[in-house]
């Protein structure tokens, strides 16, 4: 089962919480012909829903308007594996490599469609302009970030992708890459030996290397990661989390709401990664970086958040708007993978009986 928190100002979840409820169930949507939704992808101000018939559901603000109720969009690729939402625009990369951009600022579905019998409006708007690539290699992942996106090949080579000219850019590292993460104005790469590397603006210490220079030749070694075998990244607004092997988290970068999990007003930036300090018995197997807050999953299926919590997105109330440290998040059911961006949330569990 999925659920959603955080920001709703938009109607990405169409209802407002009620007192003291800030998860919400995607599985209570109730969608036609008994589909069933199996992803959702979060942007600034939409959430995508992936079903398994193969639809894509839109929540939230589009054509300079709110949407009240769920739009299937229609004319929309088959087999898509990714929805990647930048503040602006909206990518598709499907499972043949091809990658979709659609138009319009904020994103907009190619066109919104809530019955098979009715047809949108056509006000002269690019609303059903799609453009798309296809690259010369095959696309396994897409990360979209504010300054600087990157695309993933099938052979573990990383491209700096513009997302304004729709191509591929220069090639960031020689490294075997099976991972990337884009923040604000930088992105996180995990080799394939488990090394975390990291290129872009340095401005809040996102990068790592011990000090606030920009790195933008080429993305290079975080050494301060030396010996750790990292299996996950996730890159933050302007802070970055590690996951090693061993279950371990570490975090760096921009702590001006408590997202490293420390005390906002002793540390507001840290330049190298230091070991997130929870209970000895919290080994985690999964991470999340919002804008401003972080989120880890204990091997146990428990849920940590910390960080800026203004809208909900630690799934917590509101009242309390920082946590400087790790807080176990109140669930009924064990939660087995989590996806944060901007300032909202997803988590998903086991199982929930």
């Amino acid at each position: 089962m999925l659920y959603y928190c955080g920001f709703d100002s938009f109607l990405q979840f169409r209802n407002l919480p009620d007192s003291g409820v800030y998860l919400h169930s995607l599985g209570d949507l109730v969608l036609d012909d008994h589909d069933a939704i199996i992803n959702a992808y979060i942007g600034w101000c939409s959430l995508f829903l992936q079903t398994a018939k193969d639809q894509i559901i839109f929540l939230g603000y589009s054509k300079n308007k709110r949407h009240n109720s769920l739009t299937v969009c229609s004319k929309v690729p088959k087999y898509i594996i990714n929805i990647e939402c930048g503040s602006k625009e909206t990518f598709l990369l499907t499972l043949d490599s091809i990658i979709y951009k659609w138009f319009k600022t904020p994103p907009v579905p190619v066109t919104f469609q809530e019955s098979e019998n009715e047809s949108p409006p056509n006000n002269g708007e690019d609303s059903e302009h799609i453009d798309s690539i296809k690259p010369a290699i095959k696309v396994e992942q897409l990360s979209i970030g504010a300054v600087y996106s990157c695309i993933l090949t099938d052979e573990k080579e990383a491209f700096l992708f513009d997302i304004n000219e729709l191509k591929l850019d220069k090639k960031i590292t020689e490294q075997k890459i099976v991972q990337v993460s884009a923040g604000q104005e930088h992105l996180l790469l995990l080799t394939e030996n488990g090394e975390v590397l990291s290129y872009g603006t340095g401005s809040r210490g996102q990068l790592g290397h011990g000090n606030i220079d920009d790195c933008l030749e080429k993305a290079n070694v975080i050494e301060a990661l030396n010996g750790v075998k990292c299996k996950a990244i996730a890159a933050g607004g302007w802070h970055s989390i590690a996951l090693s092997e061993i279950g371990d988290v570490y975090v760096w970068g921009w702590n001006e709401s408590g997202q490293l999990g420390f005390s906002r007003e002793e540390i507001k930036t840290e330049t190298t990664p230091k070991l997130l300090e929870v209970s000895e018995d919290d080994n985690f197997m999964a991470i999340g970086a919002g804008s401003r807050h972080s989120m880890a999953v204990s091997e146990n299926g428990i849920l940590f958040g910390w960080g800026w919590n203004k809208y909900g997105q630690l799934g917590m109330s509101p009242q309390n708007v920082y946590f400087d440290s790790p807080n176990v998040i109140p669930f009924d059911y064990k939660v087995s993978n989590i996806s944060c961006k901007f300032w909202s949330s997803l988590i998903e569990t086991k199982n929930d009986s």
